[in-house]
């Protein structure tokens, strides 16, 4: 088997993005939610303001699912890194003590 090494650099740097765009999900749709709102009672409530609205809602239930997948995906880059550099570390320590013999 080849060697095989990650930039964990890199990893840290995509998981910092993928976690400050995961928190500003939740408050883009907060604040389009208000406007939508704002719209709908602005229309009366009207049949299709309400038609308008139950679609937005089925929306929301998906971007808070797609929310939710964003967090974990930024979490399991870091539990990546983590678990690499425990590795790694280990791999050091052996070798430390026992890489002359080998």
């Amino acid at each position: 088997m080849a060697d095989m090494h990650i930039d964990t650099d890199s990893v840290s740097s995509v998981a910092g993005q993928v976690e400050k765009i995961a928190d500003a999900m939740p408050e883009a749709l907060s604040g389009a939610v208000d406007e939508v709102d704002a719209v709908m009672s602005g229309n009366g409530w009207s049949d299709l303001a309400g038609e308008l609205r139950r679609g937005l809602s089925d929306f929301v239930e998906s971007y808070d699912l797609l929310t939710r997948q964003v967090t974990g995906f930024g979490e399991d880059l870091r539990a990546c890194v983590a678990s690499w550099n425990e590795t790694e570390s280990a791999h050091a320590e052996v070798f430390a003590r026992y890489g002359e013999d080998l």
